[in-house]
């Protein structure tokens, strides 16, 4: 009888590239990184601010408390209202300029604290999960969305974290807040630019693999045939 032929192999898996070649990645990663960095900064420096105004520690402390309240509900319905859309410009575009009325009411107007806090909580109550929900909505696939997440978060809390640092050191520099509050409206440019990029429709293209890797492996080219045995006489 003749022999049974040999079952087929399996296809190897398609490499993937490299996410530090799309465009579309940076900017996810970048409208992250600043929302972060809004977020974290507030949180930090907001009671400080605050006092510097006129208001009492313990109602400077109520202030920051009450912006993350006023962003708790938002972090349910952002994401909710950015899947629902096939474009997220508007929403992107709506967040960004909260966050200009309220930085921009710190420096012009700070005795009107808490309109700015309730401002600023539905800003960075916005801007924070619609970076996370860019993440999915750009990502082709649950593993192109895992390492968009890696790539994004790495470098976005990379930049956050210097966020806070240079606030205080501005502050101790100028003396006070309108020089450090200004930056931080200037950083909001950028903010609304790489967040209107990643809101455009479209998903991730990781860059192709180099040839003759695979995840970082050395594999053998499809194009050469395999080594015949050494035959034996």
């Amino acid at each position: 009888a003749a022999p049974a032929a040999a079952p087929a192999a399996a296809p190897a898996p398609a490499p993937e590239g490299s996410l530090l070649r799309s465009p579309v990645a940076w900017y996810v990663a970048v409208f992250m990184g600043l929302a972060s960095l809004m977020f974290y900064v507030l949180m930090s420096w907001l009671p400080e601010i605050m006092q510097d105004a006129g208001f009492a520690p313990a109602t400077a402390g109520m202030m920051v408390s009450t912006m993350m309240i006023v962003g708790i509900p938002l972090g349910f319905l952002v994401p909710v209202l950015a899947a629902r859309l096939r474009d997220q410009r508007a929403v992107v575009a709506g967040v960004v300029l909260t966050m200009v009325a309220g930085i921009g009411g710190l420096i012009v107007a700070p005795a009107a604290g808490w309109a700015w806090t309730i401002v600023l909580g539905i800003g960075t109550g916005s801007a924070f999960p619609l970076a996370y929900t860019l993440l999915s909505l750009r990502s082709p696939s649950p593993s192109v969305a895992a390492r968009l997440s890696g790539m994004a978060q790495t470098g976005g809390y990379l930049l956050a974290g210097f966020g806070p640092l240079a606030m205080g050191v501005l502050h101790g520099a100028t003396g006070g807040w309108h020089v450090p509050l200004t930056l931080l409206l200037v950083l909001v440019a950028p903010e609304l630019v790489f967040g209107m990029l990643a809101a455009r429709p479209g998903f991730v293209r990781p860059a192709a693999a180099r040839p003759g890797r695979l995840d970082g492996r050395l594999v053998e080219p499809k194009s050469l045939p395999a080594a015949e045995p050494a035959r034996t006489r």
